[in-house]
């Protein structure tokens, strides 16, 4: 339900633009617009991470598996597997990252093309996508910076992110501003 919450912040930072005074009310009006498609866009991320995930852990068990099976079976000394478990584990893991890029790049501005242009889940991710593709760098730094901040916003008992995710949508909203309606004053 992650994006029907981010478009009802998406909705209260376009009535602030507007000057409209913002309420909690604004926090639920994903609810009350494009509900059915914002929805999809979470399901549609909610199964390609799991199926990144899945393969992660897939892939980790086999590898990591093997190397205990040849240990178990003498091929191995507890040496040479102690060396493999960490190497294993971040090559994995720089996998799952470069998996997830473009799911988050799908991802980051679907709501906002949603809620706000009536586009079909589909079609709202890939037009994200390649937003993000024109845009990649400053995109790939964002997303450096809101790593750190999720961090620190997680360590006082996730209390950080009262702070971060109102500056995150805020932010979600004049990125999608700026690329999509800068140019032509409506999303094509």
């Amino acid at each position: 339900l992650m994006p029907v919450f981010l478009a009802g912040l998406l909705l209260a930072c376009q009535a602030s633009e507007k000057g409209e005074q913002i309420e909690i009310a604004h926090l639920f009006a994903g609810f009350k617009q494009n509900t059915g498609n914002l929805v999809l866009v979470g399901l549609f991320y909610l199964l390609a991470s799991m199926a990144i995930l899945l393969f992660m852990g897939a892939t980790m068990f086999l590898t990591v598996g093997s190397s205990i099976f040849a240990l178990i079976n003498g091929g191995s000394t507890v040496a040479a597997a102690l060396i493999k478990a960490p190497m294993i584990l971040g090559v994995v893991g720089l996998v799952g990252l470069l998996l997830f890029i473009p799911l988050m790049m799908a991802y980051a501005f679907a709501p906002a093309l949603v809620v706000f242009h009536n586009v079909s889940p589909i079609n709202a991710m890939k037009a994200s996508f390649q937003g993000c593709l024109r845009n990649f760098w400053p995109f790939f730094l964002w997303g450096l910076v809101m790593l750190i901040l999720a961090i620190v916003a997680t360590l006082p008992i996730l209390l950080g992110w009262l702070i971060l995710a109102p500056m995150m949508s805020a932010m979600t909203y004049l990125g999608y501003k700026d690329l999509y309606l800068q140019q032509q004053n409506h999303f094509v």
